[in-house]
């Protein structure tokens, strides 16, 4: 988990704070427009805030698997599922106007986390601490790594005349740096 949160937390970060840039090089040209970037990074910065949970769920399944218990997992998914439509429904209906198109996002990284505190608390229950007070404390330390980098790329995104830059190649060299 350790070795998963080194990866992902940063990776979350960084796109967290380049998603638009990220998507113009990527994806701006002929018919996506300014406004469909803007659309799509709303959606990945929700989505990209799940991606601890994402990946670290890939670990935890396994465990159970190991343990010859397929029904734990998929229980804990059903229960995710319900929480991610209930989700889904609250913020269609009572944050449409704040959350747009990220909605959907963010019921589904809510949920992820869900679904890993739920795994994570009932495999630690059945076999013992794991570790916690260790993965803890480097989850603590990544963030904040995490954190110094975040605010780097934020810095250089604010000083930096990338929204000036209109041509592709130019923009994905600026990126790359």
């Amino acid at each position: 988990m350790r070795i998963v949160s080194f990866i992902t937390i940063p990776a979350t970060v960084g796109l967290v704070i380049l998603r638009e840039p990220i998507i113009q090089v990527l994806f701006q040209h002929g018919r996506f427009v300014a406004e469909s970037t803007r659309l799509t990074a709303r959606a990945l910065l929700y989505y990209s805030m799940g991606l601890p949970a994402f990946a670290i769920v890939k670990l935890i399944v396994p465990a159970f698997y190991s343990t010859q218990d397929t029904r734990t997992p998929v229980r804990i998914a059903m229960v995710a599922l319900l929480v991610n439509v209930i989700l889904n429904l609250i913020f269609l209906f009572y944050f449409f106007e704040k959350l747009r198109n990220g909605g959907p996002a963010l019921a589904t990284a809510i949920s992820g986390y869900l679904n890993v505190a739920i795994l994570f608390i009932v495999f630690r229950l059945r076999f013992g601490r794991l570790g916690s007070r260790e993965i803890f404390a480097s989850l603590g330390k990544i963030m904040l790594c995490a954190a110094c980098m975040g605010a780097l790329c934020w810095t250089g995104l604010k000083y930096s005349r990338f929204n000036l830059i209109e041509h592709f190649l130019p923009r994905l060299g600026y990126l790359l740096r």
